[in-house]
C-alpha cells in the first residue's frame, strides 16, 4: 500500500510541492507519534463539541432560546497524514474542507445535511437575510443560504473558490474539485466516485469539458506576485518570530470554501476580523425570530404575602379578547419560568393563556456559583420536601393570583381569562407537581389536590419505588396524558428508568387515561427552546405539540371531536408519530 500511495503522489504537480511542508510528517513519524498525534486531534474535537453544548444548553434555559441564530464554523481543514501531508497547506478536499453549521428558530431541520459546495463569504449574507437586514449592495461575493436551509436539496449551481498563494486555486462544484496552479499545470478528482482523491483526471481527454466549464468560473483578475496588502493594524507583522524568515510573495492569502470548503486565516489580523465578525453576527441574531404572530409574552413577579415568596411566572398570550382557557406549566428541577416556550407559543397560538410558573429554591438560582462538578449535587439537594410542598403552594397561589388579575379593570389580564377551565402540565420534577396535584398517593399521605384544575399532562412521569403503581394512581378520576421516551433516564435520579416511568400510565384507572411513549425520546427532549437541540429528534416537538393541544381541547374546551380524535389513529396521523412511537388510551 505504501509503495501505490508513493506512485500515486508522484503525479501531483511540483507546484503543489512547493507549498507543502512535508517535514512535519517526517517529524512525527520519525518519533513514533502519529497515533498519539491523531489521538490528542480527536481529544481536541471532543473537548470543543463538549464546550459547544454547553453553551448551546445554557442558551436553550435562557430568555433568547426561541429568537437566536447559531453560526458554527472553523478556519480550516486538516490532513493527518492522508497522501503524506500532515497540516493544512493543500488544496485538496481535506486541508479545505470545514464545519459550517446552523441553527435557525423555525427554518432548520435538525440531523438534515446540503452536500451542496457553500463559502464561508456566504454566513454574512445569510445572517443578513434572516434577520431582514439590508446588506451592503454591490460589496459581497457570498450568496444568501437561507434557500438550502429550507430544502438541502434544491437547485444550487454555484462552485466554491480556496486561493492559496498567487494564482493557485481550488475549485469545487457538487461533483468536481478542480486546481489549476501558477504554473499551469492542474489537477481533477470526480467526488461521485473518489471521495479520497486519488484518481487524477485532469489528463483524461474524457473530462475536457468539464475542465473547461470550471476554468470559466475562475477569477480574471490576479494580484501581481508580490503585492502587499496592508492589514488594518499597523503593528501586525512585526511580532518576533521565526516567521519573519518567510518571504511573503503574498500576504493575503485567504481561503474560504465551507460544506466543500475552507479558509487558511494564517495572518493574525484575519483571526481578528473573524472573532470581529463573530461578535456582530451575535448581536445581530438576537434580534431575529420574535415570537409567533399575534402572540406576546409577559413577565410578572407576584409576592405570596402569607409565606413571604415570590413566585415569577411567564404568560403567553393572544390576541384574542375573549375568555381562555388557562394552562399552566411546571418546570424540571434546576429550570425557569423561561422553559419550554416552544409550547407555551403553540398553546397561546391555539387559543390558551399559557403561564409557566417559577419555583424558587428548585429553579436555575440553585445552580449559581456552582462549577460543574458540582452542578448535580447542587441538583440532588434541591430535592426535599420542602421544595415538593412549595411547588404545590405556587400553583395554589398562581391560581389565586390570575382569580385576582382577571377581575382587576386595570390589569392587563381583566377579562381574558376562563378559570372555570385550568389544565397543568410539568416536566421531570415539575412532573412531580403535576402528579401530587391530581392526586398521587404517597407513603405519606394523598397528595393536597386543588379542585380547580380540571386536566393534567405529567412528562418525564415517576413513579414511587416503595408503592405499586395501581395503589399510587388508582383513584385518579381526572383526565391525564402521560409523555414519556424510551431513553427518558435521569442523571439526578438514576434509579428512575424509561421503563419506570411508564408505571405512572399503567397505575392510572380506566377513563380518559392517555400515554405517548416516543421512540429514542430522551429525557430532554420535552424541555428545550423547541430549536429541536441534540436531544430533540426531529417530529418530538411537533408531536409533544400537537398532542397536548388536542388533549387540552378535549378536556378544556370540552371539544367531542377532539376527544374521539385522541382515543383513535387520528392522534398519530394529526401528531407525525413515527411507526415505533406508542400513543394508547383507555
Amino acid at each position: 500500500m505504501r509503495k501505490r500511495v508513493c506512485h500515486l503522489l508522484d503525479e501531483v504537480p511540483k507546484a503543489h510541492s512547493k507549498m507543502v511542508h512535508n517535514s512535519w510528517l517526517q517529524r512525527i513519524r520519525e518519533t513514533n507519534q502519529w497515533k498519539p498525534a491523531i489521538e490528542a486531534y480527536l481529544a481536541c474535537t471532543a473537548l470543543v463539541d463538549d464546550l459547544v453544548g454547553q453553551i448551546v444548553a445554557a442558551l436553550e434555559e435562557s430568555p433568547y432560546a426561541d429568537n437566536t441564530i447559531i453560526v458554527l464554523w472553523s478556519d480550516h481543514g486538516f490532513q493527518l497524514g492522508e497522501k503524506g501531508r500532515w497540516g493544512k497547506y493543500s488544496l485538496w478536499e481535506r486541508a479545505t474542507r470545514v464545519n459550517l453549521m446552523w441553527l435557525v428558530p423555525d427554518v432548520t431541520t435538525p440531523g438534515t445535511t446540503s452536500e451542496k459546495p457553500v463559502n464561508l463569504l456566504d454566513i454574512y449574507p445569510t445572517v443578513a437575510s434572516l434577520t431582514g437586514c439590508e446588506p451592503p449592495e454591490g460589496q459581497l461575493e457570498g450568496n444568501d443560504l437561507s434557500t438550502l436551509m429550507k430544502d438541502p436539496e434544491a437547485d444550487w449551481d454555484k462552485t466554491t473558490l480556496t486561493v492559496f498563494g498567487y494564482k493557485n486555486y481550488g475549485l469545487r462544484s457538487e461533483r468536481y474539485r478542480y486546481i489549476t496552479y501558477a504554473d499551469g499545470t492542474e489537477e481533477l478528482y470526480d467526488h461521485q466516485s473518489d471521495l479520497w482523491e486519488w484518481q487524477k483526471l485532469a489528463d483524461n481527454p474524457e473530462y475536457a469539458e468539464v475542465k473547461q466549464t470550471m476554468r470559466q468560473k475562475l477569477p480574471t483578475h490576479h494580484e501581481p506576485d508580490g503585492a502587499t496588502y496592508v492589514p488594518p493594524n499597523p503593528n501586525w507583522g512585526k511580532q518576533k518570530s521565526k516567521s519573519k524568515k518567510i518571504k511573503r510573495k503574498s500576504s493575503f492569502r485567504i481561503a474560504t470554501t465551507a460544506v466543500g470548503e475552507s479558509s487558511i486565516l494564517k495572518e493574525m489580523f484575519m483571526k481578528q476580523i473573524a472573532f470581529k465578525l463573530l461578535l456582530s453576527f451575535s448581536c445581530i441574531a438576537i434580534g431575529y425570530g420574535q415570537q409567533p404572530a399575534g402572540v406576546t409574552t409577559s413577565n410578572l413577579e407576584p409576592l405570596d404575602s402569607d409565606r413571604n415568596r415570590e413566585v415569577p411566572v411567564k404568560i403567553y398570550l393572544n390576541s384574542s379578547t375573549e375568555p381562555q382557557p388557562v394552562v399552566l406549566f411546571s418546570h424540571g428541577l434546576g429550570g425557569s419560568r423561561n422553559a419550554s416556550p416552544y409550547l407555551g407559543n403553540h398553546w397561546a397560538e391555539n387559543g390558551y393563556i399559557a403561564v409557566f410558573v417559577q419555583h424558587q429554591g428548585s429553579d436555575s438560582s440553585i445552580r449559581n456559583g456552582t462549577g460543574p462538578g458540582q452542578r448535580l449535587m447542587a441538583l440532588k439537594q434541591a430535592i426535599s420536601l420542602e421544595n415538593v410542598l412549595a411547588r404545590l403552594e405556587d400553583i395554589s397561589f398562581v391560581i389565586d393570583q390570575l382569580e385576582i388579575w382577571n377581575r382587576d379593570a386595570d390589569h392587563p389580564l381583566y377579562g381574558k381569562l376562563d378559570l372555570d377551565h385550568i389544565g397543568l402540565a410539568g416536566h421531570s420534577y415539575g412532573a412531580h407537581t403535576t402528579q401530587a396535584l391530581m392526586g398521587q398517593v404517597s407513603l405519606l399521605r394523598k397528595s393536597p389536590t386543588d379542585p380547580r384544575i380540571d386536566a393534567f399532562l405529567p412528562m418525564s412521569p415517576s413513579a414511587s419505588p416503595a408503592m405499586s403503581p395501581e395503589k399510587a394512581f388508582g383513584k385518579i378520576s381526572a383526565p391525564v396524558l402521560c409523555m414519556t421516551g424510551t431513553k427518558d433516564n435521569n442523571p439526578v435520579s438514576p434509579t428512575m428508568t424509561p421503563e419506570s416511568r411508564q408505571l405512572v400510565y399503567k397505575g392510572l384507572p380506566d377513563g380518559d387515561k392517555y400515554q405517548l411513549v416516543l421512540k429514542d425520546g430522551q429525557h430532554h427532549a420535552f424541555a428545550g427552546s423547541g430549536q429541536q437541540s441534540r436531544f430533540h429528534i426531529p417530529h418530538h416537538h411537533p408531536a409533544i405539540s400537537e398532542l397536548s393541544t388536542l388533549f387540552w381541547d378535549a378536556y378544556l374546551k370540552e371539544d367531542q371531536k377532539a376527544k374521539a380524535k385522541l382515543q383513535s389513529d387520528q392522534a398519530r396521523e394529526l401528531a407525525g408519530l413515527m411507526e415505533e412511537d406508542v400513543w394508547e388510551w383507555k
